[in-house]
């Protein structure tokens, strides 16, 4: 329900109500495990996955594809160099 909730905001393109729900993020125990083997991976693999899921709901919302392609490719290399 809560990642629901997350989309439809960027869907809808209400950045406020997003970010007010982002900041409560739910038991990260119920995070699926991307990686046994690293705790950093696991963390950078659910990244971007969240980044991907948010780019689909930002195209459903309108975003014209290049630009929600090319700022997810930003977010994934940014994240990828922490």
């Amino acid at each position: 329900m809560y990642e629901k909730k997350l989309f439809q905001c960027i869907k809808e393109g209400r950045k406020d109500e997003f970010l007010k729900l982002f900041k409560i993020i739910p038991d990260r125990g119920q995070m699926g495990v991307l990686s046994k083997k690293s705790l950093l991976r696991n963390q950078k693999n659910l990244g971007i996955t969240v980044i991907t899921l948010a780019t689909r709901a930002a195209m459903e919302g309108g975003l014209h594809h290049e630009i929600a392609y090319t700022l997810s490719d930003l977010y994934i290399q940014s994240l990828m160099l922490k």
